[in-house]
């Protein structure tokens, strides 16, 4: 979702909610280009899982 940075300020926190409650991030746009991301933080989509279940997809194979 993109959003301006007006809209941004007026609809704040009903934004966070979303992200909180979606895990979807919101893209904040001043004249039509990126300048910022909102998105759930790491712990937030992380919780209730295991540690290990925590890393899945952050390994790279870098070869041999």
């Amino acid at each position: 979702m993109d959003i301006s940075v007006t809209q941004f300020k007026q609809r704040c926190l009903e934004l966070i909610r979303r992200v909180e409650a979606t895990g979807k991030p919101v893209t904040i746009t001043r004249r039509g280009k990126a300048v910022a991301q909102l998105e759930p933080s790491p712990t937030a989509t992380a919780q209730g899982l295991k540690p290990w279940e925590r890393l899945r997809g952050r390994a790279r194979w870098l070869g041999w």
